[in-house]
């Protein structure tokens, strides 16, 4: 979603289930939907999803879904390196690296590094200042040389490297200034993550979980505010596979802007402003793997959540990229060896070690890290949102 200008920390994380039941593997051929619809089965579909919409609709989520959902957070453009071990594949910490990838505050040489450089973005919600993201100093720049009439009045403190903008009384204030200033920088074409621009709104939450600011989606990652999405992964159960699991795994298309060709979670898509988390995975569903409405809402329960800091280098997205070149199912063992080839979209991967370890396949007893993973998919986060309401969420650090 970011690109060359754009900040680059990335993403809360919260992944959101749902469940079928059954015992029976699919046969083969005919389309996904009906492979799914056809047999007495268990299909799971784990989707990012917003806080604060299944918190708010607490009984949006039918008793027998499963919801987890992942948050993220934009920010700096910042070179990552993609860790492997001597023998030339991935870890399965490795994985998380590569999405969990900002650094903690007790790795001080690289946190400083590459914290130091950014302003934070500051914002009043009527309490007060809230943090709400990192800044990049060529957007400060930019933000500057915009007329006042334009991005409306801004202060910019070096010392404490903070940057208050979109300074309003209210939420459509608020959001006006951000549309204009968006609005004139892709006009002159001021940063290059802009030529993506969607029309769609994302949410930017203040500190009791409000809507702050609605922003456009391609722009959000200039201000690294946290951004939310949904990813579902559907599987059948299967008593002649280990773990009497395969997993639905689709290789994404090779036109795709971001990612082409790399295998990725059966279904994912970013949250807009005022949209039902369960109503994203029914629209991204129907989109990208033909799933009929009913049966998605029919199968489906809330399961937890897990939460990260993102530094992305991938370009912007278009609109109507064409979504997925095929489907597989795959066996645990195939899908664990991808993961270790580094085949996956890489914050698709760390929701599919999230799954392993729900499903009791990633473990204390097959996994030496299993600790430092649990805790990297756990990260206590900088800035306000709904999240914070749940304790389970971002509640570990470091």
């Amino acid at each position: 979603m970011l690109g060359e200008s754009s900040t680059g920390v990335s993403a809360i994380s919260w992944t959101a289930i749902f469940h079928t039941a059954g015992t029976q593997c699919p046969g083969g051929g005919g389309e996904l939907k009906e492979r799914l619809a056809g047999v007495n089965q268990t299909a799971e579909f784990q989707a990012e999803q917003d806080w604060f919409t299944i918190t708010h609709h607490n009984c949006a989520v039918k008793p027998q879904a499963s919801v987890s959902c992942r948050r993220m957070i934009p920010c700096a453009r910042i070179e990552r390196q993609m860790l492997r071990r001597n023998m030339g594949a991935f870890s399965n910490l490795d994985l998380i690296a590569q999405v969990d990838s900002y650094p903690y505050e007790h790795d001080t040489t690289r946190y400083a590094e590459i914290g130091g450089s950014l302003y934070t973005l500051i914002c009043g919600d009527g309490e007060g200042d809230v943090s709400l993201g990192y800044v990049l100093p060529e957007v400060v720049e930019k933000l500057a040389e915009a007329p006042a009439s334009v991005r409306g009045e801004i202060s910019i403190d070096t010392a404490k490297r903070t940057i208050s903008a979109f300074q309003a009384p209210t939420l459509g204030a608020r959001s006006k200034l951000a549309a204009d200033l968006f609005d004139f920088w892709r006009k002159r074409d001021a940063f290059p993550i802009l030529r993506g621009w969607r029309d769609e709104l994302w949410p930017v939450y203040g500190r009791k979980g409000e809507l702050l600011i609605d922003m456009e989606r391609s722009a959000s990652g200039l201000f690294g505010v946290m951004r939310y999405g949904v990813h579902l992964t559907a599987f059948v159960r299967c008593p002649s596979a280990s773990h009497d699991i395969k997993i639905w795994v689709p290789r994404r298309s090779p036109t795709k802007s971001t990612f082409p060709g790399m295998l990725d979670n059966t279904v994912a898509g970013g949250l807009m402003t005022g949209e039902d988390p369960f109503e994203c995975v029914i629209r991204e569903a129907d989109e990208e793997a033909n799933l009929p409405d009913q049966l998605v809402r029919s199968r489906t329960k809330h399961v937890g959540g897990v939460t990260y800091i993102y530094i992305t280098e991938a370009e912007a997205g278009q609109p109507k990229d064409g979504e997925v070149a095929e489907f597989h199912l795959c066996t645990v063992e195939e899908v664990q060896h991808s993961l270790a080839r580094g085949e996956w979209k890489p914050n698709c991967a760390l929701v599919m070690l999230e799954f392993f370890i729900r499903h009791g396949i990633l473990t204390k007893h097959n996994e030496p890290d299993y600790d430092h993973i649990l805790r990297r998919i756990h990260r206590r986060l900088p800035f306000p949102g709904p999240h914070n309401q749940d304790p389970s969420l971002g509640a570990i650090d470091g």
